[in-house]
């Protein structure tokens, strides 16, 4: 392709149109998604909607321009077939990414986490955790002086419920009053030297290396 050619300058402008508008809702997405996974903010929220409804306007825009640009193209004679190929990739990848970035923000968004510190000199065993919905998520054992984390997969709305054994003993006990899914919250279950428990709860988003860490690839 001849970008020199004289015959070639007026479609080219379109060629670079759509280009333009299959990069800047990517680079932008990119940018802000990024941040967001850095810091928690409601506005970077917004704003990312904001470059999804963009991002839907230039992909139109950049349609239209690569039509006008093949159709230019074609009427002058010039080889276009790989110009063309390139520009909708560009502008068609929108899409996945998108999908990408939504998906996994609503997964970290949704995720729970919960840690167990066992400060004791004894073993916590059979640990489990009774989510909402009723449904029981076995933790197993914590080792004496060990720190364990899970993201177990809560639904529904109500109460959490922690129960082990420890020392012969067996405890039963609220970890998290009311939990609204699909929020996510973080949790805390500390037994002590002592044997006393004492629990924690936050609703909000866990970090991005506490997901890959421990939900992700835990």
């Amino acid at each position: 392709m001849d970008l020199t050619s004289a015959r070639f300058q007026r479609p080219i402008r379109w060629y670079w149109l759509a280009i333009v508008c299959g990069l800047t809702p990517i680079i932008l997405g990119s940018v802000i998604f990024a941040a967001w996974l850095i810091d928690d903010l409601d506005s970077l929220e917004m704003i990312g909607l904001g470059v999804i409804y963009v991002g839907v306007l230039l992909f139109t825009v950049g349609t239209i321009a690569l039509v006008i640009f093949t159709t230019y193209a074609s009427r002058a004679g010039i080889a276009h077939r790989r110009s063309t190929a390139i520009a909708l990739i560009i502008l068609v990848a929108n899409f996945p990414l998108c999908v990408a970035f939504v998906s996994l923000a609503f997964a970290i968004e949704s995720a729970h986490l919960v840690t167990i510190e066992n400060g004791a000199d004894v073993e916590i065993k059979a640990l489990a955790l009774g989510g909402p919905s009723g449904r029981s998520f076995e933790v197993g054992f914590v080792a004496p002086g060990q720190v364990r984390n899970t993201c177990p997969d809560f639904t529904g709305e109500g109460a959490v419920i922690y129960s082990f054994t420890i020392d012969g003993e067996t405890r039963e006990a609220v970890l998290i009053g009311y939990l609204a899914a699909p929020l996510g919250s973080r949790a805390t279950l500390r037994v002590a030297e002592d044997l006393s428990v004492r629990t924690e709860e936050e609703f909000q988003r866990i970090s991005f290396p506490d997901y890959l860490s421990h939900c992700l690839f835990g």
